[in-house]
């Protein structure tokens, strides 16, 4: 189980900074494919919603493990799509690219998802970038 909230934020909450900036690198990651899978897996009722149940939790899960196994955290979610930061006290630029190349790999052996209901094709597509974060 992750925290919804990093230390250093609910910290500085606590010390009543709700606002601050630091360096880190960010990155997105969308996933191709998820939608079109979602749309066709919702069509077959409740047992369609537990088979995508089970394909998010198989997808989403390894690739947010690598963020936190190279000290990144998930800032938001947007369907299909995640940003995640590294900030730079807790992370280098040498994690956040070993932490993509993870991903690409997860991805790699996981591409094609076959149910009951269809053969689905995965990619992902991630992009990354570093500077203030405020």
């Amino acid at each position: 189980m992750r925290k919804l909230i990093p230390n250093f934020i609910a910290k500085n909450f606590l010390e009543d900074k709700k606002q601050g900036q630091f360096q880190a690198g960010v990155m997105f990651i969308d996933i191709s494919g998820f939608t079109s899978m979602t749309e066709k897996l919702m069509t077959n009722g409740k047992e369609g919603a537990e088979i995508l149940s089970d394909l998010i939790n198989k997808v989403f899960s390894p690739a947010i493990k690598e963020i936190y196994n190279y000290g990144g955290f998930v800032s938001t979610f947007a369907g299909d799509a995640f940003t995640a930061i590294f900030r730079f006290k807790n992370a280098s630029l040498e994690n956040i690219l070993n932490s993509s190349i993870q991903i690409r790999d997860i991805f790699q052996k996981i591409e094609m998802q076959s149910t009951k209901f269809g053969d689905f094709e995965l990619s992902v597509k991630i992009g990354l970038s570093f500077g203030n974060v405020t």
